[in-house]
């Protein structure tokens, strides 16, 4: 399942809804708003802002840098430095509608920049993981550059516990949490 586009400036998956927001001063951030169920528990939180703290070091053009932690009412966001260009499962979904060949330089161009960001990442931020690199993660920008949008902290064991295994599954691949669904252990995305 596909995560959806909720709109031109929205995306979700099943941790959250991805949204551009701008500031007064002009600048765009995202906010990645973290489903309230996910983040009732003040471990999660605590763990959450923790690691988060560890990314305000990690600055890479490949990665959306993550700035802060914001509460919103009972739930959280995570605002990130935003970067215009378009998804790259749009991009695949384009062309496989209207039955284009993508082109194998581009690929390549694509594949020459993700393998060193990762390398990258993993030499110089230890405490962060990468999770799943799908294409609705990964930004192609109006000059062929790449961007990650989602890294996240590692959090530790004590935060590991938070979500039950099938609760984390199910919001990792997008489907619905069951009814009454508390956080008890997942790692934080960003």
């Amino acid at each position: 399942m596909k995560p959806p586009l909720v709109s031109p400036t929205e995306f979700a998956d099943g941790l959250g809804v991805r949204a551009i927001i701008a500031q007064k001063n002009g600048e765009a951030l995202e906010l990645f708003r973290i489903r309230p169920e996910l983040c009732s528990n003040p471990d999660f939180e605590l763990a959450l802002r923790e690691r988060v703290s560890r990314l305000a070091n990690f600055r890479q053009a490949f990665f959306a840098r993550v700035r802060r932690i914001e509460r919103e009412g009972s739930g959280l966001g995570i605002v990130s430095e935003h970067t215009a260009g378009a998804r790259l499962s749009h991009v695949l979904d384009v062309a496989e509608r209207y039955g284009l060949d993508l082109d194998v330089n581009a690929a390549l161009c694509l594949l020459r920049q993700l393998v060193p960001a990762v390398a990258t990442l993993h030499q110089n931020a230890r405490e962060v993981s990468h999770g799943a690199i799908a294409p609705e993660r990964i930004l192609v920008t109006s000059h062929a550059r790449i961007v990650i949008t989602r890294i996240r902290p590692r959090i530790g064991h004590r935060a590991a516990r938070v979500l039950p295994q099938a609760t984390l599954a199910q919001a990792c691949s997008g489907n619905p949490l069951p009814a009454g669904a508390g956080p008890h252990g997942i790692t934080a995305p960003t």
